[in-house]
């Protein structure tokens, strides 16, 4: 269940809201959930597997996530959970601040509310880098750029050794256009390409392994709200459809 909401994480941690300051300064922007414009007090995410029964498509429930905002545009809550329904409760992180806008720390709840962890970020103005503890051992270090856009990120196991680094190039517009992953024990290199359309909705993602085209995911969208904001993305590997996901976007 704790990989289950590490997955969440993953994929939908960061939610760039245009309007307002950015509040993950310290987190990586995921371009498949993509940017929101419009003052917003939460966003949800259903995601469904598409199960294919001779002609038809099924949809099979997969994962659900909130993120709820504050006054400032600003993350202050995120609801993750692999049960539709949401019976048995959910998973929640708590998201603080420093007084001048830096994400210090995530506080990690399980489904019944019992403190499951914290990870703390420190960040360190002359070096443009930030630290990230979780039970005092370093997990992850970040370095950024003179605009905040994470450029490297390497990440560390139960020792000082690093286990993979990542590293990011972005546009002019700040769009992150390709990332570089590599591991300390391996010589497997993955690098993925990003192409977005002229709304910055990601729409291609091309992926190579050791130089090797792997796969091409491809984004499409059917369903806009109000702000241009999309609500269903439907995604494709080599053309094949596999998923497709719901966003549901409250305003102030």
């Amino acid at each position: 269940m704790e990989n289950q909401r590490l997955k969440f994480i993953i994929f939908y941690l960061v939610l760039m809201v245009h309007s307002t300051v950015g509040f993950g300064q310290f987190l990586q922007q995921s371009p498949r959930e993509g940017s929101v414009t419009g003052k917003v007090d939460s966003v949800v995410f259903k995601n469904y597997n598409i199960i294919r029964n001779g002609n038809a498509e099924v949809r099979e429930f997969n994962d659900w996530c909130r993120y709820i905002y504050d006054s400032k545009g600003v993350l202050a809550q995120g609801h993750f959970s692999d049960e539709e329904e949401m019976s048995s409760g959910y998973f929640r992180e708590v998201h603080s601040y420093s007084a001048d806008g830096y994400l210090t720390s995530v506080v990690n709840f399980n489904k019944t509310n019992e403190l499951e962890g914290e990870e703390t970020y420190t960040f360190d103005p002359s070096m443009r880098e930030v630290q990230v503890n979780e039970a005092k051992i370093v997990t992850t270090v970040m370095k950024l750029d003179g605009t905040g856009n994470v450029i490297k990120t390497t990440n560390y196991h139960d020792s000082n050794k690093p286990f993979s680094t990542l590293d990011y190039k972005y546009d002019a517009k700040g769009l992150c256009i390709e990332s570089v992953q590599s591991w300390a024990n391996s010589a497997a290199v993955q690098k993925i390409i990003y192409e977005y359309d002229t709304n910055q909705n990601l729409i291609k993602e091309t992926t190579y392994n050791n130089s090797k085209l792997s796969a091409i995911y491809t984004y499409t969208y059917i369903k806009f709200d109000q702000f241009q904001n999309w609500l269903i993305q439907r995604s494709y590997r080599n053309g094949i459809l596999y998923s497709e996901t719901e966003r549901t976007v409250s305003y102030l």
